[in-house]
């Protein structure tokens, strides 16, 4: 489990790669992956939204471990860890 002291100043929430052209790595602390994707079916004004998770947890895993990157697994937020460095 991991237990941060202080919270980050800014963190970013990214839906894909769009700004990875632009990041500079080398400031880079750690990414969280999130093995859920969330899914809003709206259905209209009557009917309330259908909500579906995905659970990627598996898929995330394999890659992780097929190019040897290490990580940590946050098991309360369902979320994979990965250093850039550590503070």
């Amino acid at each position: 489990m991991i237990v941060e002291e202080d919270s980050p100043v800014y963190y970013w929430t990214m839906a894909g790669d769009e700004h990875f052209e632009y990041l500079n790595m080398t400031s880079v602390e750690w990414f969280k992956i999130s093995c859920e994707i969330k899914e809003i079916k709206n259905r209209g004004r009557l009917i309330e939204d259908k909500f579906i998770i995905y659970d990627k947890k598996a898929e995330i895993y394999k890659i992780l471990e097929k190019f040897y990157i290490p990580f940590e697994y946050d098991e309360i937020e369902n979320a994979f860890i990965i250093y850039g460095y550590k503070s």
